[in-house]
């Protein structure tokens, strides 16, 4: 039995090409999630940094932009967390 092989211009070739680059596709939202977590993970890091910047701060002069920068980071994680509970709940 031959195997067949879609060739780039074809339409099915096309369809399948579609339908995994669909935000729905499992693929897609894997990466998606895997995207999410490391960035996740480097705003955890990065706002610990900015929180130790603050708090061992002599002069004054890092302690209020530590302390800008820790919420700043700390918004982008809720922001994160906000967006895949919208995820979970378009998904039901």
């Amino acid at each position: 039995m031959p195997h067949h092989h879609h060739r780039p211009n074809s339409p099915a070739y096309r369809a399948k090409s579609i339908a995994r680059d669909h935000p729905t596709h499992p693929e897609h939202q894997a990466n998606s999630h895997i995207e999410r977590w490391f960035f996740g993970g480097f705003l955890a890091f990065f706002s610990l940094v900015a929180l130790f910047l603050s708090a061992h701060a002599d002069n004054g002069e890092f302690y209020v932009p530590g302390l800008l920068l820790f919420g700043l980071c700390l918004a982008g994680i809720f922001n994160l967390m906000r967006r895949s509970f919208d995820e979970q709940d378009h998904h039901k």
